[in-house]
């Protein structure tokens, strides 16, 4: 155990990567070893080395479980988080990150509610990477303060609009001639917990006809590719097809569209 803390303790990032490694295994057998490393994670969290900075996060993602070592780094990842000069590389380890901290101890965000708002503010990207990452934090915020989370509907809809109607989507996120299914799959899942009643959530009617078409056209581009001789196609198109249904129940879009779909 000592020798994997020397090597956590290394400049060297290959050396590093190997104590942080070894620790995990350590601490996966033992969890009250942790305590004698949170300070040099904290350490790695704060480095400017942005592979210093991975590792940790990664260490906080796959090994921080106690509501006290969640506090202890809830303002360092949140501060990789919202860091205007950071690569969105390692914002997205610190999604995943804060997305552990937070499932350890939810009271993070009632210390900090203003910490929401700026969260959902990084959905605006053109990162779809970052923006896979984001939902799944978002998704898991929204189920323990939906009301604080509603605002960032129109963000959600502008992105689905850009990938399904718009057919707006970076080569490496394309999938056998879907635009970033992946992303598409987390978004509609989102809305359906940011809609859970139609008749009980105030939204606009530009909004509203936006969702409602997206979900119009995904249906209709699923149903078109489901007899494709490219298996990954059709599993992919009936993917889409059913998270399309799913909202539109969420939203009252045209049960005769649902019907012919399923």
């Amino acid at each position: 155990f000592n020798e994997s803390i020397d090597l956590m303790n290394s400049k060297l990032y290959s050396e590093k990567s190997i104590g942080y490694l070894a620790l995990n295994l350590f601490i996966s057998i033992d969890p009250s070893l942790i305590d004698a490393i949170l300070e040099r994670v904290k350490r790695d969290l704060n480095s400017n080395d942005e592979n210093f900075n991975c590792l940790a996060l990664h260490f906080i993602s796959s090994s921080i479980d106690d509501p006290s070592n969640a506090q202890f780094f809830e303002n360092d990842v949140f501060l990789l988080l919202r860091s205007p000069t950071i690569s969105n590389l390692i914002k997205k380890k610190a999604c995943l990150a804060f997305l552990k901290l937070i499932k350890a101890d939810s009271s993070i965000l009632l210390r900090h509610p203003d910490w929401i708002q700026k969260i959902l503010s990084l959905l605006d990207t053109d990162d779809l990477g970052l923006a896979i990452s984001l939902t799944s934090l978002i998704e898991y915020i929204a189920k323990l303060d939906y009301n604080s989370c509603k605002p960032i509907i129109p963000v959600v809809a502008n992105h689905l609009k850009k990938l399904i109607v718009n057919d707006i989507c970076p080569t490496g996120y394309y999938y056998y001639g879907f635009s970033c299914p992946w992303l598409v799959i987390r978004l509609f899942s989102l809305l359906e917990i940011l809609i859970p009643d139609i008749d009980e959530i105030d939204i606009d009617t530009l909004t509203l006809d936006l969702i409602q078409s997206i979900i119009h056209k995904t249906i209709s581009i699923s149903i078109s590719k489901r007899n494709s001789k490219s298996l990954e196609t059709r599993n992919t198109a009936s993917f889409l097809l059913f998270g399309a249904i799913s909202l539109a129940a969420h939203i009252n879009s045209s049960q005769d569209e649902s019907i012919a779909a399923a």
